[in-house]
Order: C-alpha cells, then structure tokens, then sequence
C-alpha cells in the first residue's frame, strides 16, 4: 500500500485554463497567455514494497520502506514557458538505507496558430539529471521541435538528447539518442 498526498496552488488564477492542472498540459504555452499564470506543488508518497537487494543481499527479496518528496513549478506567458522539479526518495530496508534524486529544468517558446490552422510549432530545451547514490548518475542535455496538430492532444516531436553518465570505469557509457514520437490522447 502507498500513500499520497499532494497539492498545487495557482498564484496568479486557472494555470492551464480548464479548471484542472494536468501534469500533461504544463508543457508549453499553447494559448500564448497574455498575463503570466503560474503554479507551484508538492507531492510526498510513503509506501512499503519487496525489492532486490545490493550485495550481500542479493538475490533474497528484501522488505522496502519508501518515502518521496517532489517540488515543481511551472510559468508562462507570451508562448514562452518554464518548468522545473526535484524529487528526492529514501528507501530503507534491513540490509541498509538507499537514498535518490533527480531533477529537470525546461525553457520553451510555441507559436501563436497561425489564420485558421490549429497547427503550432514549438521548441525547447531541457536538462535533466538522476543521482542514484549508487556512482552510477545520469545527465541529460535535450533539444525538442513539437508540431502541435491539436495541442497535446495530436502532435508530434522530434528531439535530440546527450546523455552522459558519470560512472568510475574506463569504457564510457555517454551516448546520442534521437527520437520520433506521435502523440494521441482520446
């Protein structure tokens, strides 16, 4: 069983502007809002689960504790937006404890629909990292173009990421990912 608790406030009124603030429509300021509108949340999860242990406990399941903390905020205005989140998570068990974290910044500008089309063309920059406390993190430096077919709920995006791991071992792990994803929410 895990519990969670959550909560955002929208300073500035209705952040996405249909009474709800979906995690899914914070990206991007698909109506180029004419005033700046804002949220900022948090979210705490606490739960108990099996997991794998690390060395000497490995292979046995092990009983897990888990608590995570998450803090974002999201802003726009004009068609330019910003977002960020941290989260961090303790995981305790009897063969020790395992602390995480991660975060994510992201900047972007989507374009007003032009005469009668709905098709809006953005573009964006993300950096993201995973610190597992284990000498195994992760960085990622990304580049997004988002066709906006109908918002979010058609579109298409084409990005590039840089992905670099800091890790004590002579073979480097860092790679170039590109990818082409379709989105449809119905």
């Amino acid at each position: 069983m895990h519990y969670v608790a959550s909560f955002n406030v929208d300073p500035f009124g209705d952040y996405v502007g249909n009474g709800a603030s979906y995690e899914s429509f914070r990206a991007g300021d698909l109506d180029c809002a004419k005033e700046l509108r804002g949220t900022i949340g948090a979210g705490l999860t606490r739960g108990r689960g099996r997991g794998r242990g690390t060395p000497p406990a490995a292979p046995s399941d092990i009983d897990v504790q888990s608590t995570s903390l998450n803090l974002n905020t999201s802003w726009k205005l004009l068609g330019l937006y910003l977002q960020t989140e941290a989260y961090f998570r303790v995981d305790d068990s009897s063969v020790g404890n395992r602390n995480s974290s991660g975060s994510y910044a992201e900047a972007g500008y989507v374009m007003a629909k032009s005469g009668n089309s709905d098709v809006q063309l953005g573009f964006g920059l993300r950096i993201a990292d995973v610190d597992l406390g284990q000498g195994f993190d992760t960085r990622d430096y990304t580049a997004v173009f988002d066709v906006f077919i109908r918002g979010h709920a058609l579109k298409a995006q084409l990005d590039y990421t840089r992905r670099e791991f800091e890790r004590n071992v002579a073979t480097s792990l860092d790679s170039n990912i590109v990818r082409l994803q379709f989105q449809i929410i119905f």
